[in-house]
């Protein structure tokens, strides 16, 4: 029955045994929709924050979860496995760029939202690319999100420093080198 299912669920979550827990989600007394076998770290972590939210908000220490707050977890579960399997594929694509040594695809690839990357800018894609490149082949492998993370960033400062002396704005140009990304302390402005 639902009852005593709900309670096999908060012990398999205590006992963090994602086998049980997902034939737990899937079973017939609990109705819970979409529950994917590969999402369920992704489970066990909404769960988890769940039931700690009801221990700390419920004066009866009631902490065994309902079938909607259940739902619920594996709802936001399968969202965020999906943004990490898109930021992946983002990576994934990057790393083909570079490969191919393509400017324009890995800007395209660097500014696509699920990559989750800082801004980046179209008129630096030589920049972006003869960077990665050169990491890819210090590292010798592809490149991974944090590296592609932190290079975006610092590169993205640099061509904006770059662009503001392109123009020949002094102004512009000590603003873009002011600039807390381009980790260059104690500027003096004159």
């Amino acid at each position: 029955n639902t009852v005593t299912t709900l309670g096999r669920v908060d012990e398999a979550l205590s006992k963090l045994d994602k086998n049980l827990l997902l034939q737990l989600l899937k079973s017939q007394h609990l109705g819970i929709r979409n529950v994917k076998d590969e999402n369920v770290d992704f489970y066990i972590l909404h769960l988890e924050e769940t039931k700690e939210n009801k221990l700390n908000n419920n004066t009866d220490k009631d902490s065994v979860l309902g079938k909607e707050e259940i739902q619920e977890a594996v709802n936001q579960g399968n969202l965020d496995a999906d943004v990490e399997y898109q930021r992946a594929l983002a990576v994934t694509n990057i790393n083909l760029a570079i490969n191919n040594n393509e400017i324009e695809l890995i800007v395209k690839f660097l500014q696509n939202p699920a990559a989750q990357l800082p801004e980046v800018y179209e008129s630096a894609g030589t920049l972006y690319m003869e960077e990665f490149r050169n990491m890819m082949e210090e590292k010798q492998e592809e490149l991974d999100y944090e590296e592609i993370s932190a290079a975006t960033k610092v590169l993205s400062t640099v061509a904006v420093i770059n662009q503001a002396i392109d123009v020949g704005d002094p102004d512009r140009t000590y603003k873009a080198l002011s600039n807390e990304e381009a980790c260059i302390p104690d500027l003096d402005e004159n």
